[in-house]
């Protein structure tokens, strides 16, 4: 799991390196479509061919790496060796929405949306198992970082409603 996340993580920042050293002040780079044109346009087609496959195979990694991760916590948290569906339906989702989404930049906004509703359903039963002394122990979080951790999950939270909100009413 290590060296996927290494190879998504160098990939990811190879191909930010790559735009915005090419597409420094140019229009027209806020899909896309409209980034890889620019690209192919800048260095030519074979480097924005690169470009494309290297977006895929990150967002392959990341996804897989990501899928792994939840499936594994899941795992552990139930304290049993059988598998855990969620974290495989979360990749199918995102693989659905781009699958029928006619702009593929639309596709990675209402993608990321999806996912991230899920990610309150992580957080707080995070914060409530490290608070819980039977199971961290002498580990376990005092009044003030569980404070703390209460304001961050709840401003979470708060985003992810008003992202949710805004994406559905088309104001993204």
């Amino acid at each position: 799991m290590f060296w996927a996340l290494l190879l998504a993580g160098s990939v990811n920042l190879a191909l930010l390196i790559l735009a915005a050293n090419s597409l420094h002040g140019m229009t027209g780079t806020d899909t896309i479509e409209g980034a890889q044109q620019a690209i192919q346009h800048v260095l030519g087609p074979v480097i924005g061919t690169i470009f494309s496959v290297g977006l895929l195979a990150s967002s392959l990694s990341s996804t897989s790496v990501g899928t792994y991760a939840g499936a594994k916590s899941c795992m552990d948290c139930c304290g049993s060796k059988r598998r855990c569906g969620m974290p495989r339906g979360d990749a199918r989702t995102g693989v659905v929405v781009l699958w029928f989404a006619k702009n593929p930049t639309e596709a990675l906004i209402i993608g990321q949306v999806v996912l991230s509703i899920g990610i309150p359903f992580a957080i707080i039963p995070l914060m409530k198992y490290t608070h819980d002394r039977s199971l961290m122990g002498d580990y376990v979080d005092g009044p003030v970082k569980f404070a703390i951790n209460m304001v961050v999950v709840s401003l979470i939270v708060a985003l992810n409603v008003i992202l949710v909100i805004l994406t559905l009413s088309g104001r993204s």
